[in-house]
């Protein structure tokens, strides 16, 4: 092909050639030489390859334009350097990006007919190209863009008639074949729900129901094939016909019964949410407040209108380090951290609050925020403490009517042990008088006078330890468990001994330790004695038992007496507070209740059991365990 063809002309002829139709025209114009150099370009080419400068002409296209603008052109150009003019349709990379472009190639000949360059007339296509593909999925879309949407379609093509016209997916939503609804007016009316009729117009009103905007929207709710009714969006457009007036309606019904009902739930969690008697609080991780209900507001003194900051400007630093050092790792770890805490600066003052905090999560496990509930304990825990005294006072009324009933027996418990004495000296004193003192009969009242003192002295020291108020009533120590029994055992014998209740211990084992205060201890040992006493005074046969069995880590120490049981009616209620079968003046109804709840702060309990055919209550103690010790060794130990 380069043999036939001269010599490209120069750029000044070329220019000279096209005049200002080629500089000025409104298309890409370019002169290529059958080397593929770009010899000529009009202005519009400035205008489009923005980065291609003058000095650049005369060079190959592809250098200029890029190989990938080169390689959408050179088909063209090829044909046109053959002789043939052709058209084709490209995209070109643009420096803002790629375009479509109508491409006019044109083979320019000398004077011998040989082709010496190509014109190419480029015509930027782009916003056509689109124009046209968007019309040819138009309609496609809008096709499926209905069905796509859960939205019925409607016409009314004139309000005058009682014709109307629906897309099959409004029958669809109501649950109704085609064939089952009517296309008139009159019978969709018939299924709006009775309530909603004072939203319907007639065609007389058109024109005052759209005065302001052909566009309006109304919601009510329309009767399914189910017969429930639900809630549905109506968007309706008038419009109007020649003489000026709104005669056609188009609309589209969209169901929004869920929506209404989250509507409805969210405004009724919003009303509880405000009225709250609590303090509600949603904050992110950081402290940000995104949300606060009333109750909060009122005690911060916060406007819940304007942005409330960071919550811990409101708090104190000790408040902030518990929070990000405690509360927040539970949190992150377990979902939520509950507990009690003082609020030093909420509504300016102190405050005891018991609090949860719950955390929620994003899809990816993150912690986006926090809500926390506080309730407002302040009153409560004063009045929790008011309850410790009144409790401590009830116990100590207790301990002291425990006294009381011990009062009759301890002239027996001591004068019996002081007679033994006097006897002992007056003898004593005879054998001095007629000189028959030996070492071996004063060896004897010596050694049975020790042992007398012993007795009374651990009568009275009894006496004086449970009467103490200085032991603190929370001290835990590890006492063994017979000698707990054997101090109360001390205390009552001789009463029991003068009234023949005897005290069986033949299935008792004691030698293990408990974890108890003892002071409280046997004045629960001593409360039950005194009640078995009471219950069996004129019964003829008088005992009170005393048996252990060892579960785990606790041991069960069974007091029972030879009663009867107790009837359901009392045994039920026999627990609480002041209440007393017994005669008035002879009980105070509080060392039950007493009992057990000096059982459960030592980790214990105290129970009736009514499966006895006799009268038996069960104490739960905790064992002491040296490290080491198992509980099959403990086994072995009470069946041996």
């Amino acid at each position: 092909m380069s043999s036939n063809q001269s010599k490209a002309p120069s750029f000044k002829k070329i220019e000279d050639r096209f005049g200002a139709f080629a500089k000025e025209g409104p298309f890409i114009l370019m002169y290529i030489t059958p080397n593929y150099e770009l010899a000529f370009v009009n202005k519009s080419f400035f205008d489009y390859f923005h980065t291609v400068s003058e000095d650049q002409l005369g060079k190959p296209i592809e250098e200029v334009l890029g190989a990938e603008s080169f390689a959408a052109l050179k088909p063209s150009i090829d044909k046109a350097l053959e002789g043939k003019s052709c058209n084709f349709e490209t995209i070109i990379s643009l420096p803002h990006g790629k375009s479509y472009f109508d491409e006019n190639c044109v083979p320019d000949y000398d004077d011998k007919k040989n082709v010496k360059g190509v014109i190419a007339f480029l015509t930027d296509i782009t916003e056509k190209k689109f124009v046209e593909s968007a019309l040819e999925e138009s309609y496609e879309r809008q096709i499926l863009t209905v069905k796509s949407l859960d939205v019925g379609i409607w016409d009314w093509v004139d309000v005058d008639s009682d014709t109307v016209y629906w897309s099959s997916k409004f029958f669809e939503l109501l649950g109704y074949d085609q064939s089952e609804v009517e296309p008139s007016v009159s019978h969709f009316l018939s299924l709006i729900h009775p309530e909603d009729q004072s939203k319907i117009f007639g065609s007389e009103e058109i024109d005052e129901v759209f005065a302001e905007s052909p566009r309006i929207e109304r919601e009510f709710r329309v009767r399914t094939k189910s017969g429930q009714y639900r809630w549905f969006r109506h968007s309706m457009f008038a419009v109007k016909n020649e003489e000026g007036d709104y005669r056609r309606i188009v609309g589209a019904s969209r169901d929004i019964h869920e929506e209404k009902e989250t509507h409805n739930q969210m405004k009724i969690y919003k009303e509880i949410f405000d009225n709250s008697p609590d303090y509600i609080i949603l904050f992110n991780p950081e402290g940000e407040v995104l949300e606060m209900n009333q109750k909060y507001c009122e005690a911060l003194g916060v406007d819940k209108s304007k942005k409330i900051g960071n919550m811990w400007d409101r708090a104190t630093t000790e408040e902030r380090k518990f929070f990000f050092e405690v509360v927040l790792p539970e949190v992150k770890e377990n979902g939520f951290w509950q507990g009690e805490i003082e609020l030093k600066k909420l509504a300016n003052r102190g405050q005891f609050a018991n609090v949860v905090v719950n955390g929620v999560c994003d899809d990816n496990g993150e912690l986006i925020y926090l809500t926390s509930v506080m309730r407002d304990i302040t009153e409560s825990k004063k009045m929790q403490q008011q309850i410790e005294v009144e409790r401590a006072k009830a116990y100590q009324s207790s301990r002291l009517a425990a006294l009381g009933e011990m009062a009759a027996g301890v002239a027996h418990e001591i004068n019996n042990p002081l007679a033994i004495l006097m006897g002992a000296a007056h003898n004593l004193d005879k054998m001095l008088s007629r000189k028959e003192v030996t070492e071996e009969k004063l060896e004897h009242f010596v050694g049975m006078s020790k042992k007398t003192i012993k007795r009374i002295a651990r009568i009275v020291s009894g006496l004086l330890r449970f009467s103490n108020q200085g032991l603190k009533s929370d001290e835990i120590h590890n006492y063994q468990l017979s000698d707990l029994v054997a101090n109360v055992i001390d205390m009552c014998s001789e009463k029991f001994m003068s009234h023949g209740v005897q005290v069986l211990l033949s299935e008792f084992e004691g030698d293990q330790e408990v974890e108890v205060n003892r002071i409280q201890m046997e004045q629960v040992l001593l409360n039950l004695f005194n009640n078995s006493y009471d219950a069996i005074g004129d019964l003829d046969e008088k005992w009170i038992k005393l048996t252990t069995e060892i579960r785990g880590q606790t041991i069960l120490l069974r007091v029972a007496d030879s009663g009867s049981g107790i009837p359901e009616e009392i045994h039920e209620r026999m627990m609480e507070p002041f209440f007393s079968t017994k005669e008035v003046g002879k009980g105070t109804g509080l060392g039950l209740s007493i009992s057990k709840t000096i059982m459960e702060s030592m980790s214990g309990d105290l129970n009736y059991n009514p499966e006895n055919d006799n009268t038996e209550f069960v104490l739960k103690l905790k064992l002491h365990r040296p490290v080491g010790e198992s509980i099959d060794e403990d086994k072995s130990k009470m069946s041996a």
